[in-house]
Parts: structure tokens; sequence; C-alpha cells
């Protein structure tokens, strides 16, 4: 027993003691020198630090005396630069525990002592209770004193829900089988429904509740308007101008789109009131006549002489053209073709040209023209070619180049054949 307690007041005497393990009692063995780590070694029954042990200074047996202390295994009076004499021994204030800053000034359970100063360890921050690590202490989340709700785990530094819950309004909430936030905080089951695994399902044994959302709401293998359930609910549809109603017929069939029709059509305005597709049109006798292949014939005599009343009959008909039979008489006297357009409407610019043929009329190769501006009449008078043959069939074209429109107004076209 006296043994045993020598042996402890000769370790409160090494600053760094190596005590034997538990159960021997300080009891000397033939391995007890395996137990000792170098710069340490075996003195007696225990290990010791040869290097600042000053009973043992670099040996077993070999104490300092005279007021010396052990440094580095040397007994000596003084010690190295950046070192101080504590309790016998050399210390760095700068960063031993025992002796942080100054000797005899310990660091507490925990703390490191760096730069002469007793400090958490490297990640960890002292928020007024001790060491924490701000990546995961839920008291301390982040940053000192932030803490998180009792539902919430601090994970790097932030306060999250987890185990599938989700953070809404304020709680977390487990979305895989929540009614109201199934998925996401955002998507709520019909009331015939539950959430299962995130998704909502019908629970069955009800009504088809929604007739258009292609859900079979009720679990019986029919889905909107197959179902009986909706037999006369409605839903909204297209119509020719706008939205419109359709319902749900006996024949589980939705039914025509009504309501959302136009208004009665206005002439000429450019406007498709009533949805069909146009603007309403107003041909005249002579129409489709909008292109050099399909002009309208004006008489079936050569050389007539004719005059008719036409108009343009939408506004997107840019050109009435007509045709007519020209032959060449052997006339010792120049022969002439006399076009005028007249009675052009007050507001409005139409022009005449004229063309030896329905081809040079596709390519837009008049042999005469006028184009006065305004409703200023227009006249043609075109005199024949000599030595050539000027018969066949010539085409007249009126254009409306400026697109003006008005369902009501004509002009006057006159053709004096080839005399």
């Amino acid at each position: 027993m006296r043994r045993a307690v020598l042996l402890l007041l000769l370790a409160a005497c090494d600053p760094d003691p190596i005590l034997p393990p538990p159960g021997d009692a300080g009891v000397s063995s033939p391995d007890a020198a395996e137990t000792c780590e170098a710069p340490r070694l075996m003195c007696g029954s225990r290990c010791v630090n040869r290097l600042s042990d000053p009973d043992h200074c670099g040996d077993c047996n070999k104490p300092c005396t005279g007021g010396a202390f052990c440094s580095n295994g040397q007994c000596t009076t003084t010690c190295g630069a950046g070192l101080k004499a504590c309790a016998g021994t050399c210390v760095d204030v700068e960063t031993e525990r025992l002796h942080c800053g100054d000797c005899d000034k310990p660091c507490g359970n925990g703390l490191e002592c760096r730069g002469g100063g007793c400090v958490c360890p490297r990640d960890l921050f002292d928020c007024g209770s001790g060491c924490v690590d701000t990546d995961t202490d839920e008291a301390n989340c982040g940053i000192c004193r932030r803490e998180c709700r009792a539902d919430q785990e601090c994970v790097m530094g932030s306060c999250v829900c987890v185990n599938d819950t989700a953070d809404c309004a304020g709680a977390c909430v487990d979305v895989t089988r929540n009614h109201d936030r199934c998925g996401s905080c955002e998507r709520t089951c019909a009331i015939d429904e539950v959430c299962r695994d995130r998704d909502c399902f019908c629970a069955g044994g009800t009504m088809e509740t929604d007739c258009s959302n292609t859900n079979d709401d009720d679990c019986d293998d029919l889905t909107d308007c197959d179902d009986p359930d909706c037999a006369g609910a409605t839903r909204s549809c297209a119509g020719a101008c706008g939205p419109g109603i359709e319902t749900c017929g006996a024949a589980h069939r939705w039914g025509a789109c009504e309501g959302g029709s136009g208004t009665a059509e206005i002439c000429g305005d450019g406007i498709d009131q009533d949805c069909n597709g146009s603007d309403q049109r107003n041909p005249d006798a002579y129409e489709p006549n909008d292109v050099c292949n399909s002009c309208r014939s004006l008489s079936a005599m050569v050389d007539p002489t004719v005059s008719i009343r036409a108009s343009f009959d939408a506004r997107i008909d840019r050109k009435d053209c007509y045709c007519f039979q020209v032959a060449d008489a052997a006339s010792p006297f120049p022969e002439n073709i006399n076009i005028a357009l007249t009675q052009i409407p007050v507001g409005k610019d139409y022009d005449v040209f004229l063309y030896p043929s329905v081809a040079e009329c596709t390519a837009n190769n008049p042999i005469a023209s006028s184009e006065n501006t305004s409703n200023t009449d227009d006249r043609i008078d075109w005199g024949e070619r000599f030595g050539t043959d000027d018969g066949g069939t010539w085409v007249v074209c009126v254009t409306n180049p400026f697109a003006t429109f008005d369902c009501v107004s004509t002009y006057s076209l006159s053709v004096d054949g080839l005399r």
C-alpha cells in the first residue's frame, strides 16, 4: 500500500508522467519496457520522459540537483530560446496546455493552447458554453446562438428538414403521405384522394368530381365524360370567335361547342367579324378573275366594242383581268385599240394595263398602260405594230394597288377592239 502511494507522489512530480497500466500497481515486469514509447523509458516500475524528468534526466536515476532542471535530456539552469522553466522543466508557453501563456495556467477541458491562449481546436468555435462544431450543433447552427427548430437538424451549417420531410410554412412535413402537402408543399390532393409515396391516388367509393381532368377520380375505370357521374357536366371550349361551353351528354360524349360565336360581318373593313376565316366579299358577275389565267371574256365577238360595270370583290382583291379577241385586218390605214377606265370611285386609285397575250400578262409585260393618280380617268390608245400580226387573245387588267375597298363602289371599263 505504501509503495503505491509513493508511486503516485512520484508521478505528481513528473510534468509528463506515464503511469503503469491499471492492475499492475507499479510492480515491475519483464515486459514492462515494452509499454514505453520513445523518448520515454522504463525507470523502475514506470515510464518517464527522459527529456524532461528531473529525476531521470537523459537516463534512469540521473537526477538534476542544485536547482537545475531537465531540458532536452540535460540538466541545466537556463531554458533555450522560446522556452520557459515551469515545474522543473522547460516548456513552450505558446503551446503547452498545462502552462499556457505562463507557468501553472492550464487550459480547460477540450481547449488547446495556441499563441499563449486557450482556444478551441481548429474547426470548432467557442459559443460561450464550450467548443462546438457549427456544422452540426443544433443550438449553434452555422453561427453561434442560431438554434434550429425542434423538428430540424443542423446539416453543413444549415437548419434543414430531414427524413422525407419538407419545410412547409415553418414546419417539417412528411410529404410522402400528407394529404395537403403531397410530394411538395404546394400540392394538395383532391377531397376524394389519398397521398401515398408522394403522389395522389383516388380513395375509391366516391364520385367523379372533375369531369375534364383526364383522371379516374372515383376508381371505377371510367374517366371524365365516360363516367355517368359526369352527365350534364360542362367544360370550356374554343368557339369560332372566343370561349364557349360544351356539355357532357347522355351518350357520354361532349356536345358541340356553344357560344363564342362572332358578330354580323361588316363588308369591306378588313375584319373577319363572324370568324369564317375571311372578310366579307362582294363579287361581281366577272369573278373570279384575279389572275391572268382566269381572265373573263368581255364578248364573243372579235374586236368588240363593249362597256361593263365591275368592282373589286374584297380587300385582298388587287386585280381584275378581262379577255377579248383581236383580228389584224389587212387595212391600208393604222388601226388602234382604245381602253377607257372611268368612274373610278372617289378616294380610290385604280390603274389599267394592256397585254397582247395571256403569257405576256402572266410575265407582267404590258404593251401599254395608264397609271394616273387618285380617281382620275385612265385611257390607253394603242396603235398597231406594222409588219406584225397583232391578232389573238388580248388581256386588259384593272388594278387596285392600294387595296381600297368598300363593298359598294364600282368602276366602268370600255374596250374598243383593233380597228
